[in-house]
């Protein structure tokens, strides 16, 4: 009896081709037959379009109308009317080639001296186990074959457009590139305390204004208060938020505290002591590193 067997597999993308095989052990001299089942019945494949038959083999051009197909052989002598048994049927399966998407973390924005991770995710890749390839630019590619790749600490030098594929383990067969994804790398935050005198009281007020080498945004201003022992935002009561400032209407001893800028990601810059004193005392600023 005939064997059938199938190169890479009998799930196959959109684009591709697959190869049938076909054998009968311990025996020579045969002629190999090969057939499709359509329309309800069994008929030879012929030798043109999408089909291309050498010796043994039938290379199939995969696309989608042959979605189900059922495929088999068998052989026959040359110099004699007879023929084996046909082999075992085989069924295609297409599937559309899975499409690769790249996400950045944190999305909005990343400062110098943070970590971001890039993830690629195959829309319709289930049921294979891939390893990915990462590029930057084009066609420059990145040493890694992971998922998710990483890096930290960023620098200015890793702004670019990144872009991924996925590749089915122990084959050539893809998926399709994706997208390529711009990633902007902005100054360290800077915190800025306004006004910058070196005195200041109770009756006071103060703005805090968190800055990067490019327009800020998804930071927050963050304080340590020495008299409650607890970390707080400036939208949790204490301060309100105007755009890229953190307003103190009117300053209290109790704002007496560590006050620093971070980011969605949890980077931070350096941080501020400030130190509000009752009115007839002197408010004292510092920078500590």
């Amino acid at each position: 009896r005939a064997s059938l067997t199938v190169d890479p597999d009998s799930t196959v993308f959109t684009g591709e081709s697959v190869t049938l095989k076909c054998e009968i052990t311990g025996y020579d001299g045969w002629r190999f037959k090969w057939y499709d089942y359509r329309g309800g019945r069994w008929a030879a494949v012929p030798q043109s379009g999408f089909y291309t038959v050498n010796s043994n083999t039938l290379t199939i051009r995969v696309v989608p109308v042959i979605n189900g197909d059922q495929y088999r052989c068998r052989g026959e002598q040359s110099n004699r009317p007879k023929s084996s048994q046909y082999s075992n049927s085989v069924t295609l399966t297409v599937k559309e080639r899975p499409t690769a998407v790249v996400t950045i973390n944190p999305a909005n924005q990343v400062f110098r001296g943070e970590s971001v991770t890039l993830r690629c995710d195959l829309q319709g890749g289930g049921g294979f186990e891939w390893t990915y390839s990462w590029y930057k630019g084009n066609p420059v590619s990145l040493y890694s074959s992971t998922q998710e790749y990483e890096i930290s600490p960023v620098e200015y030098s890793h702004s670019g457009k990144y872009s991924c594929r996925g590749t089915v383990r122990g084959t050539s067969r893809s998926s399709h590139t994706s997208t390529a994804v711009r990633l902007t790398v902005s100054g360290e935050l800077t915190l800025i305390v306004s006004p910058s005198r070196s005195q200041h009281f109770t009756t006071g007020s103060l703005s805090l204004i968190c800055e990067g080498q490019s327009n800020s945004t998804g930071w927050r201003v963050r304080r340590y208060s020495h008299s409650e022992r607890k970390v707080s935002d400036c939208s949790s009561g204490w301060g309100s938020v105007t755009g890229s400032t953190c307003n103190i209407s009117s300053l209290l001893t109790s704002h007496t505290g560590v006050y620093w800028c971070e980011s969605e990601s949890g980077g931070r810059n350096n941080h501020v002591n400030i130190t509000v004193s009752s009115e007839s005392a002197l408010f004292l600023l510092h920078y500590t590193h």
